[in-house]
C-alpha cells in the first residue's frame, strides 16, 4: 500500500491558499521524500511551494496550467533538496470529480515525463476536493494510486475517503464500537483495517493488548512463548 502524510501546518496553510482562490481551482507543489515499507511505499510531502503572482498560465473554474518559470523554480528547490515533487490542486466545485479528471491525467503524465527525469525523488500529484483526498505517484511511466493519505500533527487526520467497513456486531452485545465509532469517526473504521500482533504479552503487552481490543482493532494477535507455570504469574 502507498501511503503519503503531510505535516499539519503545512497542510492547513495549503488549505488556506486553496480556499483564498476559490471558485477556481489552485493549487501548490511539495518537495517530496520516499522511504520504503513491508507493505509499500511511504512519501512524506513538507516545505511547499506556494504561487506567486506569475505562477499560472491559466486559472479558471474548470482548468489549471503552471507557468514555467514556476515549475523550473520548484524543481530547482526539489534538486537542491534532493527531492522529488508532489503536485497538489483543487477540485472547489461540487461538479467536480473526486479525483483526476482525464484532462488532469493528461496534463499531470506530460509534466511527470518532462521533470520526472530530472528529479532526484518521486512525482506525485494529489487533488482535493470537499468530500475528499486523491493521490497518485508516478511508477515505470505511469500514475499508480496512493491509497491512504494523512496529516499529522497532535492528532492523525484521514483525508482520503475510506472503503466502507463492515459494522462489526456481536449476537449479545449490539452495537458494541458505536460510542468509539462516534468519538474517533473515521479513525475508527482505519483501526477496524488493522490486523495487530504484540510480541510478548507481559506486564506491559498485557495492557496494551487489551487497549488495542477495547479500541476496535480487526484483529489482535498475541505472541509469547512463556509458560504460566507458577502460583505468581
Amino acid at each position: 500500500m502507498n501511503r503519503l502524510a503531510f505535516i499539519q501546518v503545512d497542510l492547513e496553510e495549503l488549505l488556506d491558499s486553496l480556499h483564498a482562490a476559490e471558485p477556481r481551482e489552485s493549487g501548490a507543489f511539495f518537495l517530496l521524500r520516499e522511504g520504503r515499507g513491508v507493505r509499500g511505499r511511504r512519501f512524506l510531502a513538507s516545505d511547499p511551494i506556494f504561487p506567486t503572482g506569475d505562477a499560472w498560465e491559466a486559472q479558471q473554474r474548470d482548468q489549471l496550467r503552471p507557468s514555467a518559470q514556476w515549475i523550473s523554480s520548484a524543481i530547482s528547490k526539489a534538486v537542491t533538496g534532493n527531492a522529488g515533487l508532489l503536485f497538489v490542486h483543487s477540485h472547489p466545485g461540487p461538479g467536480h470529480p473526486i479525483g483526476f479528471s482525464p484532462t488532469d491525467r493528461s496534463s499531470l503524465l506530460s509534466l511527470a515525463q518532462t521533470i520526472g527525469p530530472i528529479l532526484d525523488g518521486p512525482f506525485a500529484a494529489g487533488v482535493v476536493h470537499p468530500e475528499g483526498w486523491a493521490a497518485s505517484v508516478m511508477e515505470e511511466g505511469e500514475f499508480v494510486p496512493i491509497e491512504r493519505i494523512v496529516s499529522v500533527g497532535r492528532a492523525l487526520s484521514v483525508l482520503n475517503p475510506l472503503k466502507p467497513v463492515p459494522r462489526r456486531r456481536t449476537t449479545d452485545l449490539p452495537g458494541l464500537d458505536d460510542r468509539q465509532r462516534d468519538a474517533l469517526g473515521t479513525v475508527h473504521d482505519l483501526l477496524q483495517n488493522l490486523d495487530v500482533a504484540v510480541v510478548g504479552v507481559g506486564g506491559l503487552g498485557s495492557p496494551i493488548a487489551e487497549q488495542l481490543a477495547r479500541m476496535g482493532a480487526g484483529s489482535v494477535t498475541l505472541v509469547d512463548s512463556d509458560v504460566l507455570d507458577t502460583p505468581s504469574n
